[in-house]
């Protein structure tokens, strides 16, 4: 299976998506899967300002430094 740019899996979306698709999907790759990586890979993609989530109440500041963190190492 080759690996794609765009977003065409089931649980990944295609690439342009509103502002609350776009949280709610990095919210559900954190907060179900622990998956920071599609979850960066979103953020970026969709150039969302990592702020909308602090104020989506839906995942925890710990969860947000992960996703920081996994943006700065793979940045």
């Amino acid at each position: 299976m080759e690996e794609d740019d765009d977003f065409t899996m089931g649980s990944l979306m295609p690439k342009y998506l509103n502002k609350s698709d776009s949280i709610y999907q990095i919210v559900f790759f954190i907060s179900k899967k622990e998956d920071y990586s599609s979850a960066a890979k979103v953020l970026i993609t969709q150039r969302l300002k990592i702020g909308y989530l602090f104020y989506s109440k839906m995942v925890s500041k710990i969860q947000i430094a992960k996703l920081v963190d996994t943006i700065i190492n793979k940045g």
